[in-house]
């Protein structure tokens, strides 16, 4: 029971937090084409894959900012 709740509010916050990174990032790369509107929170495909974009992003982000890019 516990577990299932805690899955549930960590997928929740995922889809808030790093959705918008991810719509963000395509957005951009694709010059507003995609994604389409009203797919936030409806458990799609699409929506699913912009909230996984994002969440690359964050962890790229995050290493980069930890310094694990340096070389040298």
């Amino acid at each position: 029971m516990q577990e299932s709740l805690f899955y549930d509010l960590l997928a929740a916050l995922m889809r808030v937090v790093c959705y918008p990174i991810g719509w963000l990032v395509l957005r951009l790369l694709t010059f507003g084409h995609y994604p389409r509107r009203g797919i936030w929170l409806s458990g799609s495909t699409p929506e699913v894959m912009t909230t996984m974009l994002g969440v690359v992003v964050l962890l790229v982000g995050v290493m980069a900012l930890a310094g694990q890019f340096v070389v040298g």
